[in-house]
């Protein structure tokens, strides 16, 4: 992936986020995993041509950030930032968490926009803490509680003030339950998206995003598409509905 530098931002904040932390372990990750089969194909097929901005990967630095100071406040009776892997349709399938407390409880933080809890958060949060459960539970470890910690960027309390719903948080940070499936279906959905994604690996097909998958507001506007995929330049789905034709294209 090449990083650009298109508002000429300081040359130490372009390189801090250019840095590439993240270490693969086995053939796919859970956030590999979640990702539409769709982008991650596009994003193996053309990861030498990727372009991204600096100034749209701010919020991925200030995301690193967050965990490298929580990593520094771990307790003796946490486990943090723990790679853990699980066999998987002949897949070894990785992941890292943020937090498991002693009590059993596993934390997430996430730097996001108020507007996603307002709007009731992702399905992909509800699936990932499930599948790292998945992943803790391989290592002999009970997760008995899942947490989204959700620390808003654009969070305001001049709007807060103005709220009359009672929809918008009271400050800049909310603790989110995460609902906690049977370990069957953890186990089954983990089996599901391996396998989708290694038939689009063999093939070279795949499924068209979803509604789900293109976060399409209540004006049909496609918010991942537009503003969010940095391989929308390579997608025919794309290119259709920049034209006008928004029939779904064959599997």
């Amino acid at each position: 992936m090449k990083i650009t530098n298109n508002y000429n931002l300081p040359e130490s904040l372009v390189r801090a986020i250019s840095i590439d932390r993240y270490k693969k372990v086995g053939d796919i990750s859970i956030t590999e995993m979640l990702l539409p089969p769709q982008i991650r194909y596009l994003r193996l097929k053309h990861a030498e041509m990727i372009e991204e901005d600096a100034a749209d990967r701010i919020w991925l630095l200030l995301g690193s950030s967050v965990h490298a100071i929580l990593e520094r406040q771990k307790t003796d009776n946490q486990f943090d930032e723990e790679k853990l892997t699980i066999e998987c349709e002949g897949w070894k399938v990785s992941g890292t968490s943020d937090i498991l407390d002693a009590d059993g409880t596993l934390w997430d933080y996430k730097v996001t926009s108020v507007w996603t809890v307002v709007y009731g958060g992702r399905v992909e949060w509800e699936q990932q803490l499930n599948a790292y459960r998945v992943l803790w539970d391989a290592a002999g470890f009970n997760v008995k509680n899942l947490r989204i910690v959700a620390i808003f960027r654009d969070w305001s309390l001049t709007a807060m003030r103005k709220d009359k719903h009672g929809k918008y948080p009271k400050c800049p940070v909310a603790v989110l339950t995460i609902p906690k499936w049977e370990m069957a279906t953890a186990h089954n959905f983990i089996k599901e998206r391996v396998r989708i994604h290694k038939e689009t690996e063999k093939t070279g097909r795949f499924p068209n995003c979803d509604e789900e998958d293109l976060w399409i507001t209540k004006t049909g506007y496609r918010n991942r598409c537009e503003d969010y995929c940095n391989v929308n330049k390579f997608c025919e789905q794309y290119k259709q509905y920049k034209n006008g034709n928004n029939n779904k294209l064959p599997f």
